[in-house]
This record gives C-alpha cells, structure tokens and sequence, in this order.
C-alpha cells in the first residue's frame, strides 16, 4: 500500500491499494488536479491535506502516542465525513501495527471533543476490525468509551451503510475541569464492555476524525476542480468541493462528489455508490434526468446503481438496476426501478415508493429510525403488489396513491405488518382496494388498532387468510374478510361489515362491530355421526349480522355443541338436503333466507333448558313445502311461540307449556302442535276475519276456513283470538279469548274437567261442560251455555246462583246472557241487558230489570217480563208471559209464541191478532187492552178499565163494571162473562148486537 500526500498537480498510484490526499498549496487547491488510483482498492481525496498518517506501529502508548494537536492540519472545510464540519477538526488516516494505537489531543476548559472512528472495515484494502475508543487523561483514568455506534451519530462515515449497529466507535466528552487538558486517544479492537482494547490487526484500517470546539486551525478552504480515477478495483473517491470530473473505473466504487457540479461515472462496476453525506442541503436526484438542491446542483450522474442522501429531506429516484438507496437524516423519498432494489430511510419520517409493475422478489424497504415511516404504493389501471417476497421493516405507514385508474389489491404476509404498520389510507377516489394478509408462519394478527382512512368504497377492506396453525386473528375496523382455514383459531372481525368463516378446527369467531356474514359448511364442523369437533364460537356481535349455511350437497350441521350468539339474519346459500341444528338460546335470528328447491331440508331448534323461545318476529322466505321445521321442548315450563308463514312442528316436552301461534292473517299453512306432559296450552293469537275456525282439542285438530288443519295434541288449555269455535276434551281445559286488535265473537267449549274458559273481547259464547268450571265472558255481551247439561240447571246471575247439572260447582264472571239445557231450567238475568234462551224443558226465565230478550225456547215456558224489555218469545211448548214490576208492558202475544200472558198493576198490551192458537190472556190490575186471535180465546180484563177484543174464534170474555170496550169479534159463539169486583155498586151494561157476542 502506498500513501501519498502533497500538493503537485498529478498524482498517478501505484498498482496496489493507495490512499492519496490532494493538498492545497497547489494541486489540490487552486489548480486542476489528476489523480489516478490504478489498480487496487484506493481512497482518493481531492482538496484535502488536513490529515495525519497512521502508517503502523509506534505508537502502543501513551508515551509513544501520536501529537495531532498542529493547527495546521486542522480545517471547518466542508467534509461528508465530519459530523459538523464547522468545528474545527482533524483527520487520522491509520493502519494497525499489531498493538494499540494513541492521539493526544489538548482539550480546553469548557470545550468538547468528538471522536468519529469510521470505515473500520477497512478503509483501504486492509482487513476490517471491531473497534473500540477509550478516551484517557494521562493517569490512564478513562473519561469516555465506545464499542458500536449508531449510524445516525458522528459523519456517515461507516460504511457499508445498514440500519443494524455499526462496527464504528463514536464518543464525545466535555472538559469541566478548569484546566486544559492533555487527554489521549485510544484505539484498540473489542475485548469486553468498558475494557481496554485489545490489539489492532496488521494492516487494517480506519479513519479516525476527531473535532474539538475551539481548537486553533490555520488549514483554510481553497478548491480547485479535480479529475479522479478510481482505476481497477473497488475505491472510495473524494471531490470534495469544486467542478470535480469522477470516474470510478472498474470495481464497485464509493464516490463523493461534494459541493460543485460535478461529473460523476461510476465506471464499470455493478454496484458503484454517489454519496450526498456531506451536502449542505436536501438533494434531489432524478437519476438521469436532473439534479438540484445541495451538493446536487450542477451535477451528472452516469455508471451508479446507489445513492446516498444527505441529512436534510431528499428525493432520490432511480429506474432501472438493482439499486441500494439511504436517505439518511430529514424526510426523504425514495424509489427504485425495475430490477432488486433496497431502500434505506434511515432517520426521519421517509416514503419509500413502489411503482406497479416494479415489485420484484428480494427487495428491502426499510423505513429505519422513527415511526413515521411510509410504504407509498402507485401505478395506473388495476394494479397489484405482492410483497411476500420482499423484506419490510422500520415502517409505520402503507399508502395507495392517487394516480391508480383502477382498482389496487397490496398482498402481505402477517409477519410483515405486526409490530410495524400503525396506519393505512387509501387516497384512491371511486376505486376499490384491498389489503390481503396471509398468516404464512405467523399465528397471531391484530389489526384492530390500525388506523384507516379512505377505506369507504363498496369492496374496500382487508382480507385476511389463515392455514392449518392455530390462529388468533383480530380484524380492522373496516370490512374485513376472514378466513381461518384449519386449524383451531380465534377470529374477531372488530369493526366494520366483514365476512367472517373459520374453516376446520374448532374456532372462536365474534364479528364484533357491524352488519356481519359468517360462512359456515359441513365440512367445517360436522354432527357428531362425522367426528364433529365441539366448541366452536360463533358472535356475531353487535349491530346486524348474517350466519351463512354454505354447505353444498346433502348433509348436518349441528350447532347445538357449539356457542352461537348475536346473529339476526340466517341465510341459506345452497339446498339439496339439508338438515341444520340450533339450540333455543342460538335462535336469535329476525330474518330466515331458505333458498326455495325440491329438496327437504331441515331446521330443528332445541330448547335446550331455555324456556322462552318466540318465533313470532322472524321474517321466513323460501320455506317451501318439502322442507321441515321442528321445535323440540324440554322437561321445563316453556313458552314457545310459532313461526308465522311457514308450517312447523312442536312438541313441547314434559313441562306445564304454552304453545302459541302468531300467524297474522289467515292460516297459510297446517302446522302439528304437540303440548305433551303436563299441563299444557295452546294459543291462537290473530284476529280471524272469518267465523269458519274450529279448534277441537279432543279430536286434536284446529280447522280453518275448511281448507287448512292443524293437529294440536296433548293440550288441555287454549287461548284464542278472533272469532273462533273451541270445544275442549275431556281433561281439564283453560280456553282463553286473546283480542289482539277487534272484537270477535267466541264459542268455548271446556266438555269434561274443570275448565276455565275467557272470552276476551267480543260476545262470546262459553260452555264448561261438566266439571266445576269458570267462565269468564271478558268484555262484551256474553253468553253461559249449559245446551250440552242432561239435568236442568238454575242460573240466577242477580243473585250468584249456580245450581244443577253442568253448573254445579261453576262460577260465572262477566256474563250477560244465559242459554239453558234440553231440561227445566230456572234462568235469571241481572240488571243488565240480557238474552236469556231456555232451550228445551219447562224453563223459567226472568230477565230482572234491564232492556231484556228472553227466549223460551222448546218446552212450556214462563217467561218473566217487565217494561224494560225488548223482546219475549215463547218458543215451542205452551208458554207463559207473567209482568213482573209496576209498569205496563205491550207484547204481541201470539205471534211471538207466548200463549198464556198475565198482567200486573200497570197498563198492559197484550195483543194476539196474529195468534193462531188458543190464547189465555189476564190484565189484572190497570188499563188492560186485551186483543185475542183466530183461536178460541180466553181474555180476563180483571180491574181496571180494560178493553177486550176477542177476534176469531169461540171467545171468553170476562169483564166488570169498569171495562171500557168488550168486543168478541167475528166468532158466532163468544161469550161475555161478568164478574163485577166485590166493591162494584152498579150492573153491567152489555149490547149484545154491538159487542159481536
């Protein structure tokens, strides 16, 4: 190796590795230098003779150590190597001897020394060295020590440039001892930490710089233009300041062309490095096209495949080759071309761009220190980026520009977003983009911190595939889909509408926030006849979310062993023979999607130990007729309400249960209710337009409008609304009336046991059957039946009787109207409006005080009236109309099948004109007018001024001395037949001639 230093004006080396420093005085100043390196590996600086030679051994002591303290060969020239090279400093130029090497160095009071040892990997050709700086006063007492520095610290000396420790030592230390001091330099090789240093190899070699605030220097800044040839091999070439011509000839060259504009050919090498280090300002580098900013002004580039920033913010963009790019200190961009390219941020919030179509296997895009750091995709039309084969690390930030035409879909693999990326935006307008993330080896992801912007087109989000590992996946707060494959995973969709599908193993999969779909098929957990896995978790979590059966062919899925919660939409995706399980606390579903084929598929919900289950909300579509819906009970009390439009069987277990079905208009389809053990109801709860609905428990069949029919079985209760006929079984019944909007009229019948039987709104009608039962009418005018009883009964609703055949033991809560048996019956009303049929038998019927309609019915009837009634109708049987109260009645007796009628003290009317039988008339007391009819009649006026009309017919007439007109009518053989009152004082004057008798 040789070395060169002077100041003529050509310095041509040798063959071997050569370090050549251009002075000033002369070449290397103020004149155009030639320096050629030849062969070897050559450090070259041009403008530059503030140095001192190390050339080996000699100096393994303090006593021995080199003095650099001459100001002559201290400079603030401009010097890429030099942290700040406006502090005065020296460099040391220096090849290990085998032994230590010492620098003294005088220190001020109050000033600071910086010592920068770089290229410890050989500066010149010599083999590399873990280094280490001890700085020592002249005791040996240490005051400062370094192993491995960081690259940011001191010059960008230490080289090759990574964003790992650098092999370079970097120390600073301050004198506060009120003295100057002789403080002393040592360089060795790495022994252990805060330990002397141990010998450094033969031959190798370093630069050391060593600044000190303060420190007199006489060496001043006067540059000229310099032609540097590198020659063969790989050299490291200086520029420095001046229009410097460079050519790194042959080898893989490092060049710095320092300030001016300078021609720069990295030679014909493949892997030739221009270096901004030292630039007084961010570059820009357009390599091939322009150069501005700094160092860079004026410059031309040809024969470079690397490039080296400043520490100010650079634009370094390259297009073809493979190309290593550092950005260094400030906010830089960088781009690479085609071909492998590696870019270094290093310091500072730094975009790393991929252009499409650039990506290519083996890159390295390293956002370095910081945690702004960012991943800048761009390109035109419907791109993709597949970076799985590339390295990523140091960086915070992943972008998709603006310039894309089209869609954009970036491909990563897990590893290489955890613990870096923070954030994503998509700046791309009206234009889907997609993130796709395989977990490859990794196991967990978490994505729910990330911060996203942009992501609001349809189709935008994340997709994110697992493997056969056990995965913990945790996605965005976008639409995420997810799919953990095999494997037992765990998979929260966080927020945002995702598709979420576990895949085999048994999984834990939650939606968390927004409308999410979870696809499930039978090949991703099976009934327990396949090996089913048991386990699973399925959350859709909150807002709307979608189950979806995936399953192609015919097959099981049981949910039952599996925990499902949260979902509102069940959707079928394929047919042909399904059959699908689900607990009750499962079945939270508002929406059910079947998709509508021949095939019968299959959908049976367990109660499970839940004792509520209401069907009644769920909206069902594509139910068709194949297809079969079950509910299966338990042994607890449960209330199960029924699907409405679609036909379902339950059977409701063991318990005391309530079966209801909600259809809210007419019946569309026969369903099969099953009440089972127990004590059980079944209810009816709409509101019938027609009064064609027939609920039979004893038969077990509910009919509607003749065309539909359900079979209810093992029910002793019913509920119903609408206007419904329902006749109970033997047992013990409770039928209901439940009014969900109008007022209907009801028929109960409880048959056998003791029934209770409600009508609900509506004018009901209620029989109990035999048994001690309870008939409560509810609201409306209703109506007690006991049409069915073998023994006459005596019902006085005024007074709380209850008596005789199907009525003993029954109790009678709002009840209007009466209906008696086949029997004698004593029937009364109370002072409402009642309608009170006798039915069959001698019935007495008396309606008590209100406006009453009172039937008899077959049989011979005694009818009590009154003046507030509206209707009295004997019926079949000879029938009596007895006027109870003081006020006179008007009844047309005769017509209305009453044959026999007795006043009271008030003016009655008793008119038979249209009678055909024999009728029986008596006023009594009052103003009686009394009309007979085609019959042989029978009329008593009794006191009073009555008037007696006999009409048709072989008449009596019995009058007094008060009757105003007798009258026998058309007959030919009436009789008149007096009977004066005991108080009568006169006769009765009768003309025979004008009285028709």
């Amino acid at each position: 190796m040789a070395n060169m230093t002077g100041t003529g004006s050509s310095f041509p080396g040798t063959s071997s590795a050569d370090i050549i420093v251009a002075g000033e005085s002369g070449a290397g100043g103020t004149t155009t230098d030639t320096i050629n390196g030849l062969a070897g590996n050559d450090v070259i600086f041009g403008d530059h003779d503030e140095v001192f030679v190390d050339a080996g051994a000699g100096n393994a002591t303090r006593a021995t150590a080199i003095d650099i303290n001459d100001d002559t060969r201290w400079s603030t020239k401009p010097n890429p190597d030099v942290g700040d090279a406006s502090i005065p400093y020296t460099t040391v130029l220096a090849t290990g001897g085998g032994e230590l090497d010492y620098f003294k160095v005088t220190v001020g009071d109050g000033e600071t020394i910086t010592v920068d040892l770089d290229y410890g990997f050989g500066l010149y050709g010599g083999p590399g060295f873990d280094s280490i700086v001890r700085l020592v006063d002249t005791n040996d007492v240490q005051l400062e020590y370094d192993d491995d520095s960081e690259i940011s610290e001191g010059g960008r000396g230490s080289f090759p440039i990574s964003t790992t420790l650098s092999r370079d030592s970097y120390l600073t230390y301050t004198n506060t001892s009120g003295l100057a001091l002789n403080l002393f330099i040592e360089v060795g090789s790495f022994v252990s930490i805060n330990a002397p240093g141990g010998a450094i190899a033969s031959g190798a070699t370093y630069m050391l710089n060593v600044s000190v605030t303060n420190h007199a220097n006489t060496n001043v800044a006067d540059f000229s233009p310099d032609i540097i040839d590198g020659g063969d091999d790989d050299d490291i070439l200086y520029g420095l300041d001046g229009d410097d011509t460079i050519n790194g000839g042959s080898g893989d060259d490092f060049i710095i062309g320092g300030a001016g504009g300078d021609t720069i050919d990295g030679g014909t090498g493949s892997n030739d490095t221009a270096s901004y280090e030292g630039s007084n300002a961010g570059v820009t580098v357009n390599y091939g096209i322009s150069y501005s900013g700094g160092h860079a002004t004026g410059d031309t580039l040809s024969g470079i495949e690397n490039l080296v920033g400043s520490d100010f913010d650079d634009l370094l963009l390259m297009y073809a080759g493979d190309n290593d790019l550092y950005g260094g200190d400030g906010s830089d961009t960088l781009r690479g071309g085609t071909g492998v390219d590696r870019l270094y941020g290093e310091a500072g919030p730094d975009f790393l761009s991929v252009r499409v179509g650039d990506l290519a296997a083996g890159e390295i895009y390293d956002g370095g220190a910081g945690n702004e750091d960012t991943l800048s995709l761009f390109g035109e039309g419907s791109t993709s980026f597949d970076f799985t084969n590339v390295t990523l690390t140091g960086l915070e930030y992943a972008v998709f520009q603006k310039q894309f035409g089209g869609g954009a879909t970036a491909h990563f693999f897990a590893s290489q977003i955890t613990g870096g990326f923070t954030r994503f935006y998509d700046l791309v307008p009206s234009q889907t983009v997609r993130v796709e993330i395989d977990m490859a080896a990794a196991t967990y992801l978490d994505l729910s911190g990330l911060i996203l912007g942009g992501f609001d087109q349809a189709g935008d989000g994340f997709t994110i595939n697992g493997d056969g590992a056990d995965e913990t996946i945790t996605g965005t707060s976008v639409a995420d889909t997810i799919d953990g494959a095999g494997g037992d995973d765990t998979i929260d969709g966080s927020g945002g509408d995702d598709i979420l599908k576990g895949g085999t193993g048994v999984d834990i999969v939650r939606g968390g926030a927004g409308n999410d779909r979870f696809e499930w098929s039978g090949n991703e957990f099976l009934d327990s006849s396949n090996n089913s896995t048991v386990g699973e978790t399925l959350d859709g979590g909150a807002d709307t979310d979608t189950l979806v059966l995936d399953q192609n062919g015919p097959g099981t899925i049981d949910f039952r062993n599996h925990t499902v919660l949260g979902f509102e939409i069940l959707h079928q995706n394929f047919g042909s023979g399904q059959a699908y399980s689900f607990l009750a606390s499962q079945f939270t579903f508002t929406q059910v999607e079947w998709i509508a084929d021949s095939a019968t598929d299959t959908l049976t919900i367990d109660m499970g130990g839940q004792s509520v289950l209401d069907l009644s909300a769920v909206t069902f579509s594509g139910f068709d007729p194949a297809d079969e819906f079950y509910v299966i009970g338990g042994g607890n009390n449960e209330t199960i309400r029924a699907l409405d439009g679609a036909s379902m069987e339950i059977s409701a277990g063991t318990g005391n249960d309530t079966v209801s079905d909600h259809d809210s208009a007419v019946m569309v389809s026969p369903d099969v209710f099953d009440g089972g053990g127990g004590t059980d109801t079944i209810e009816y709860n709409t509101d019938f337009t027609s009064a064609d609905f027939e609920f039979d428990l004893g038969v077990e069949t509910a009919a509607f409008q003749s065309t539909q029919f359900d079979v209810i079985r093992n029910f002793e209760n019913i509920n119903v609304g609408g206007a419904a006929t329902v006749i109970g079984s033997s047992d013990a019944n409770v039928i209901h009336a439940i009014e969900t909007g109008s007022s209907n009229a009801n028929s109960f019948s409880g048959l056998g046991g003791d029934d209770t039987l409600e009508g609900g709104a509506g004018n009901d009608t209620l029989e109990g059957g035999e048994g001690a039962d309870t008939l409560n009418g509810g609201t409306g005018n209703d109506t007690a039946s006991y049409a069915s009883s073998a023994v006459g009964v005596n019902i006085q609703l005024q007074y709380g009787v209850v008596q005789g055949g199907d009525a003993d033991g029954d109790t009678l809560i709002s009840i209007e109207r009466l209906t008696g048996s086949g029997q004698n019956d004593t029937l009364y009303g109370n002072p409402g409006d009642n309608i009170i049929r006798g039915g069959g038998g001698s019935d007495k019927i008396k309606g008590l005080n209100g406006a009453d309609n009172l039937y008899g019915d077959g049989g011979d009837d005694w009818l009590y009236v009154d003046s507030l009634d509206n209707i009295a109708l004997g019926g079949g049987g000879t029938d009596r109309l007895i006027v109870v109260g003081s006020g006179g009645v008007t009844n047309a007796v005769g017509a209305n099948s009453i044959e026999i009628a007795t006043g009271n003290v008030g003016n009655d009317t008793f008119n038979g004109s249209g009678a055909t039988a024999d009728l029986t008339l008596k006023g009594l007391s009052g103003d009686d007018v009394l009309t007979g009819g085609t019959g042989d009649d029978y009329l008593y006026g009794g006191s009073g001024t009555d008037q007696l009309i006999g009409g048709a017919g072989l008449d009596r007439l019995f009058i007094d001395e008060n009757d105003a007109i007798v009258d026998g009518g058309s007959g030919v053989e009436d009789r008149v037949i007096v009977q004066q009152l005991a108080s009568a004082t006169q006769g009765v004057n009768i003309f025979m001639s004008g009285a028709n008798v």
